[in-house]
């Protein structure tokens, strides 16, 4: 979405270089809109790397001033980017909440409280998005190099349990002092 919205204005012949920024912008927010569900919302609220709520706003303006969507389907899109934008406020809030985690209960790799912990061959615990991110680029476990799958992870309950907990006493306290 940032390309197309950047580009439009950067390259004077987009064509030229088979780059059609209005029409990939309107297959884009298809899709967004399309998979509109609470999981895809905190999965596009989540990514830290792309998540930004105002170009929600650009895009939709260039949607309907440029004909590409009619003033529902941009409606639609916009609606998306503010509960996105809403999940990603919340996230922020609950991620100031519980950055005092307790060491065994952050991930390793990415220094974040762990929300689905999985042990490793290697004995190391860490969450299981984190993994997974890092098995779609290496099949090795990050800790000793040794072949890694998904197969191989091992849910801790027990550890996810104490987790929630420890979390819903932060969020009660929280409640108490408002």
């Amino acid at each position: 979405v940032r390309a197309c919205v950047c580009t439009c204005t950067q390259v004077a012949t987009p064509e030229k270089y088979f780059f059609f920024p209005d029409q990939m912008l309107s297959l884009l927010t298809d899709v967004y809109v399309n998979l509109d569900s609470p999981e895809f919302i905190e999965a596009v609220a989540k990514d830290e790397r792309s998540f930004d709520a105002s170009l929600f706003d650009v895009c939709a303006k260039n949607l309907y001033s440029r004909g590409t969507k009619t003033e529902a389907q941009v409606r639609k899109f916009h609606d998306f980017g503010e509960r996105a934008n809403d999940a990603h406020i919340k996230k922020t809030h609950m991620q100031q909440l519980t950055e005092d985690a307790p060491a065994d209960f952050r991930d390793p790799i990415m220094d974040t409280l762990m929300e689905d912990p999985v042990i490793l061959p290697s004995g190391m615990r860490v969450d299981r998005s984190v993994i997974s991110r890092h098995l779609l680029n290496e099949s090795t476990d990050p800790f000793n190099r040794l072949p890694l799958t998904m197969d191989m992870l091992e849910p801790d309950t027990g550890l996810k349990e104490r987790i929630n907990a420890w979390v819903a006493e932060k969020l009660a306290a929280k409640r108490l002092s408002l």
